[in-house]
């Protein structure tokens, strides 16, 4: 059983859907998104890291557990 829930985006949110509402790969998985692969979005980071002028080498990983760390630090 499904129920129908709305929930209010931001427009930028709006947005992104919408950007990638025709992309093949959303279509083909039935994703909102496209997936990338780990390996994918571990170069991303470390273009981010690069860009930041951060020497720490991230990864989604570490990306991961940071974030979890930081919501128990309140």
């Amino acid at each position: 059983m499904h129920n129908k829930v709305k929930i209010l985006l931001l427009p930028i949110a709006e947005e992104l859907i919408q950007k990638y509402k025709g992309h093949i790969k959303t279509r083909e998985t039935k994703n909102l998104f496209p997936n990338i692969s780990n390996q994918k979005l571990n170069s991303y980071l470390k273009e981010i890291a690069d860009l930041y002028g951060i020497k720490k080498n991230l990864t989604f990983h570490i990306a991961r557990h940071k974030k979890n760390e930081k919501s128990y630090n309140i």
